[in-house]
């Protein structure tokens, strides 16, 4: 199998492609890779690309697109929104989910979300790696977190929002799910769940649907891949 690389250029038959230092560094001094060498390349918008290695000085890497080897392949349009965790969950949060199909990732601040920091360029960096790794073709939008009544306010009533609601008698997800396509929203709270007047303004929403995860508690992280998981058995690419 080739090396995946996502770079963020024209790709075309014959375009001389000069990579930037990360990249360099990656194929050269991780890699070892040499004139000659073939790698596969995509960009997010143009399908994927065998490439191959025309010149490899000290400091840089020259690479030569040679055809195309897939055509482009866009995800359901399915947005994750998740109250804000601590770092390395959300890293969790972000590799996994682009590795299970999401295409736009939110952040929100909720009343009890821990932090409200959040790392926009390491999470598009995490994503990309992701999809680098994991065949995928499209590299999902990451969005600068807002609160959870701006994100209520704002949302597209054509886009149902499916959250987890610890609340909620458990039953089958599989009747909720099974009638709810793309576009979807869905939406995991923080650890600690929604605040009393958080869950009343969701479940007062026309275009919001609740579900259990099951009899037990569940962290933001697992709830997140749980859900997202359960929708694309059901109702997404996996189908």
């Amino acid at each position: 199998m080739l090396t995946r690389m996502y770079i963020n250029c024209i790709l075309e038959k014959g375009a001389l492609i000069h990579l930037n230092k990360d990249q360099f560094n990656y194929l050269g001094n991780v890699l070892r890779k040499h004139n000659g060498d073939k790698i596969s390349v995509f960009n997010g918008i143009s399908g994927e690309w065998e490439a191959s290695i025309t010149f490899h000085g000290k400091r840089s890497i020259h690479l030569l697109i040679e055809k195309k080897i897939l055509e482009q392949v866009i995800v359901p349009d399915i947005m994750l929104c998740f109250s804000n965790i601590r770092k390395n969950r959300v890293s969790f949060i972000i590799e996994k989910g682009t590795e299970l199909g999401v295409r736009t990732f939110q952040p929100i601040i909720t009343d009890r979300t821990q932090s409200a920091s959040f790392n926009i360029s390491k999470a598009r960096y995490q994503s990309v790696q992701a999809a680098e790794q994991t065949q995928r073709l499209d590299i999902p939008e990451i969005m600068n977190p807002k609160s959870l009544s701006e994100l209520l306010r704002d949302w597209d009533n054509n886009r149902i929002l499916l959250y987890a609601d610890e609340k909620k008698a458990v039953l089958s997800p599989v009747d909720v799910i099974s009638n709810i396509s793309p576009p979807v929203g869905i939406l995991i709270g923080p650890e600690g769940g929604f605040s009393s007047t958080e869950r009343n303004c969701l479940i007062s929403k026309t275009f919001t649907r609740s579900i259990s995860l099951g009899p037990r508690v569940l962290r933001s992280d697992t709830a997140s891949l749980s859900l997202l998981t359960l929708y694309q058995a059901i109702s997404g690419d996996w189908c």
